[in-house]
């Protein structure tokens, strides 16, 4: 289970203690908001709507911010045959070893979109071979790049901001324990613990309702023959009191998903598998041509 997942995400503290100056952004959501019931990223997405199989390879974190990336350019007009998520994995920094220790090793969405930010990150190309090793090529690849001006975190361990920015911006990466999805093949999941083991980066594309309750619309990267089409639906509760109140616990092993290094004290989680713990989203993605030069960003 360990290579299938590889993620582990920011806690409010390691957040300044990873980026510290880094372009990070807050952005106000409104509150009493008429919401859809049901939000589908998919339907409006034709050609970034595919499931990435990450194999024995802990990207999780990169697969998941590439498919943010590329749903997120596709709704600003910019509709591609996918980015190589590959330099995201491969050329991401991550000195304070959030995360894991880079690459396979594990890393989060934040540095993703940061790297995106300063660096962006090349479209694919059919002529291009997947896998490779990147070093000085990147942010070097000529052709067409996706940018990105920086990303939002959404307020962690509740729900509403969550359901907000799903509706309101688009898909947001999310995080979760996913110790218990392997044998998942359809219908609303509910059977994680209050005390998630944060290990894993997904993509929130939509939530929803049905008879058996509402939920979160999740893409994973375990391939398209997984869940439902490569996707889960994990049981969605409401804030505070009500029918459905908050579901929250304890990570209590943070040093294994939920920290920088040194980090070791436990975490609030909430949600179902922890979902809700820790969320962001790309914005102003956009599509620019590229001569391969390196970024001001990249020379400092």
């Amino acid at each position: 289970m360990k290579e299938m997942t590889g993620y582990k995400p920011h806690t409010p503290a390691s957040m300044h203690k990873a980026f510290g100056f880094l372009h990070i952004q807050s952005l106000p959501l409104p509150e009493n908001v008429a919401l859809p019931q049901d939000v589908d990223w998919r339907q409006h997405t034709p050609t970034s709507n595919f499931v990435r199989t990450q194999g024995s390879c802990g990207s999780c974190w990169a697969v998941a911010s590439a498919n943010a990336l590329e749903m997120h350019a596709e709704l600003n007009g910019h509709g591609s045959a996918g980015v190589a998520y590959e330099e995201i994995l491969s050329c991401t920094p991550n000195r304070k070893h959030c995360g894991g220790d880079g690459g396979c090793s594990g890393a989060t969405a934040e540095l993703a979109f940061q790297y995106v930010k300063d660096s962006g990150v090349v479209m694919r190309t059919p002529e291009m071979a997947a896998g490779g090793v990147w070093g000085e090529r990147c942010g070097m690849q000529p052709g067409q790049r996706i940018w990105t001006d920086g990303f939002v975190r959404v307020t962690p361990n509740l729900a509403q901001p969550l359901v907000l920015a799903i509706a309101m911006q688009g898909p947001v990466v999310v995080s979760a324990d996913a110790t218990n999805w392997e044998t998942y093949s359809s219908g609303i999941f509910d059977s994680c613990s209050k005390d998630a083991r944060v290990n894993h980066a997904v993509l929130a594309v939509g939530y929803g309702q049905s008879a058996s309750g509402k939920y979160f619309l999740i893409r994973n990267s375990w391939g398209g023959m997984w869940g439902e089409q490569g996707h889960i639906r994990l049981l969605r509760f409401d804030d505070g009191p009500g029918p459905t109140p908050a579901f929250c616990g304890t990570d209590y092993h943070p040093e294994e998903g939920v920290a920088c290094q040194g980090e070791t004290r436990p975490v609030k989680v909430c949600g179902m598998c922890g979902i809700l713990l820790d969320s962001a989203y790309p914005v102003g993605v956009r599509v620019e041509s590229s001569t391969g030069e390196r970024s001001s960003a990249q020379k400092m």
